[in-house]
């Protein structure tokens, strides 16, 4: 059997008297690209912060590639995990600068950027569409802007696992639409695994694989796409009705009832 990239067992966390997560269990393989689905509150920026090595467990484990992250240095993690959070503090660097310290785990202290990680930078800026103002200050960015910043960062640590907290809040429709469509193809294409935290139920009904719903601190559903996204679930979970409609094509038509007539 293959070893999952991510494996989370029986994961629970505390903030000071309050319990946060309760007892999480779910794995993650290669080519997975995972959303997570929840009401405000239900714990899921502190559940990647907590397998991104922020936030140590209260009970239970967390292993990648069969290793536990508390075995791990903070080298060896950036190796292994990137990490995008929804809100970032930013300097006054130039957006190429900043992209480009993400390659600091693939380098030696003092080391210059090299040919590669140059390439590999405009590659990515390209692909995200923020190569015309690469050499552009971050104060000079609009919040969408900043926000594809984040993501290239976190694109070009080139790690097995991503994990990326509401990457395209900030953005509008058609922006939201390719850059899922980029990490989908991004996820099959270079074999990583990728969970983003999303409040767009249309985005994760056309673009995740596999669906992990949290709501108070506890798993509800999990597992393929197919599987896990029903009216039930997604009612269960929002405490709302939810009508799901699929369309000839396998995609996906969402209307909440926020009330009835």
């Amino acid at each position: 059997m293959t070893v999952p990239i991510l494996s989370v067992k029986n994961l629970s966390v505390h903030y000071q008297a309050q319990q946060i997560l309760h007892s999480l269990s779910f794995n993650i393989q290669l080519g997975e690209f995972w959303g997570i689905l929840g009401p405000n509150g239900s714990g899921k920026t502190t559940l990647l912060k907590t397998i991104g090595g922020w936030n140590p467990p209260s009970e239970g484990e967390i292993k990648i590639n069969d290793k536990n992250i508390s075995e791990m240095s903070r080298k060896e993690l950036a190796l292994q995990i990137a990490l995008m959070l929804a809100e970032e503090s930013f300097g006054s660097f130039e957006v190429i600068e900043t992209i480009l310290m993400g390659r600091y785990p693939h380098q030696e202290r003092w080391e210059n950027h090299t040919k590669s990680d140059l390439e590999l930078a405009d590659s990515i800026l390209q692909e995200v569409g923020l190569w015309e103002k690469r050499h552009r200050s971050l104060h000079h960015l609009s919040q969408g802007e900043r926000q594809k910043v984040w993501l290239a960062r976190a694109l070009i640590q080139e790690t097995p696992l991503l994990l990326l907290d509401e990457p395209t809040s900030h953005l509008d429709i058609k922006n939201q639409g390719n850059i899922f469509h980029f990490l989908e193809s991004f996820c099959q294409g270079k074999k990583l695994a990728i969970i983003s935290i999303l409040h767009g139920i249309d985005l994760s009904a056309t673009f995740n694989s596999h669906i992990l719903m949290l709501k108070s601190g506890h798993i509800i559903a999990q597992g393929k796409k197919e599987e896990v996204f029903t009216e039930e679930n997604l009612t269960a979970l929002y405490d709302l009705p939810i009508q799901i409609n699929k369309t000839q094509d396998n995609q996906y038509s969402i209307a909440p009832i926020y009330r009835t007539v």
